[in-house]
């Protein structure tokens, strides 16, 4: 009794405050379940055998955390809830009928259209009013614990942010687990509790982070340009692309790892072709629908065009990498607007 006593508080804070106990346990797990995958790591196991490892260890985290659940008492006070909302729809259910009852003797004169006067309300509408009390005196009681919550998917961020960075300066294979963990201050764990190895740390952020800067870069601009001429749209994405130093040492990220992967692994390889067709079509949507407006030239192929184009772009970005001078990638940039202005009909010329 008096252990029931003393768990009562958080069982009513499990009540009321579900989703962030429930967001809690799954915190809980995740923290144990790293532990494990780092234990695991410790002994010798592979990233890969270490996670599955750990999951075969906690077996189905499903039933873990109904059990829990259990443990919490949700279900004396599931059970409490559920006569309360049906005790307050009663008495709605009620003051309905009382406020019709009313109305007919006010039109019709019938007494017995107004049932008589009772003290004591039906059972039904009874709340349970020691049970209530009980509940609201342990919550003005209760003490909330200060707990800061565990964001597993801003930890996921982190890591993939940290690892692209890591990738981009030195390519994927010479890429340092150490040091992404360093600066993240993140265990090897919860990075193998994200990812279960270096390789779907890689696979993730062309799909997440490369695939999106492509798609910000390119797609995004020609499909928020409908308004625009297509080739001056063009124009404009090219001559948005960054051409700072820093930006010109590193590359294109997308040129950097399909150099680098294509041949070594065909789920990078793969990847990395989905985001190039993507980028091919937007382009060649813009020329189609330019075509159709009569600005751009009928006798190009527009997705033949458009992989001129991309290849233009990536050619010149790789040149002012190797000659880690912006001067070329400016050169570069006035070569492709004096191209792109070619595709224009001929009563359509402007100059570049």
């Amino acid at each position: 009794m008096i252990r029931t006593l003393k768990e009562l508080p958080h069982s009513i804070r499990s009540l009321f405050r579900r989703r962030q106990e429930e967001q809690q346990l799954h915190d809980e797990l995740q923290f144990h379940l790293e532990c494990q995958i780092e234990q695991n790591l410790a002994a010798g196991m592979p990233p890969e055998e270490a996670r599955y490892a750990a999951l075969r260890l906690f077996g189905n985290m499903a039933s873990v955390q109904e059990q829990a659940r259990e443990a919490w008492g949700f279900g004396w006070l599931e059970g409490l809830r559920q006569d309360l909302k049906y005790g307050l729809r009663t008495l709605r259910i009620s003051y309905q009928m009382s406020v019709k009852s009313r109305y007919d003797l006010f039109t019709t004169g019938d007494l017995r259209a107004q049932p008589p006067p009772t003290d004591n309300p039906p059972a039904q509408s009874r709340l349970n009013l020691t049970r209530l009390t009980y509940i609201l005196v342990g919550m003005s009681k209760a003490r909330d614990t200060k707990r800061r919550l565990r964001d597993p998917q801003r930890t996921r961020e982190r890591l993939l942010q940290a690892a692209f960075q890591e990738v981009y300066r030195y390519g994927f294979q010479s890429a340092g687990i150490d040091t992404i963990l360093a600066s993240t201050n993140v265990t090897k764990g919860a990075l193998y509790y994200h990812f279960e190895s270096k390789e779907a740390l890689g696979c993730a952020i062309i799909e997440e982070i490369v695939a999106k800067l492509t798609s910000d870069r390119w797609m995004l601009p020609l499909q928020q340009s409908k308004d625009k001429d297509p080739i001056d749209a063009l124009i404009g994405v090219v001559q948005a692309i960054p051409h700072q130093p820093k930006d010109v040492k590193g590359g294109c990220p997308l040129v950097n790892l399909t150099q680098e992967m294509s041949q070594l692994d065909e789920q990078f390889r793969k990847r990395l072709e989905r985001i190039f067709r993507a980028w091919q079509e937007g382009i060649a949507t813009t020329l189609r629908r330019g075509q159709s407006q009569g600005t751009v030239r009928r006798d190009l192929v527009p997705e033949e065009t458009a992989s001129f184009l991309v290849a233009l772009v990536e050619g010149y970005e790789v040149l002012a990498k190797n000659a880690q001078d912006p001067k070329v990638w400016n050169v570069g940039i006035r070569n492709i607007v004096g191209w792109l202005n070619s595709l224009r009909t001929p009563g359509n010329r402007k100059q570049g």
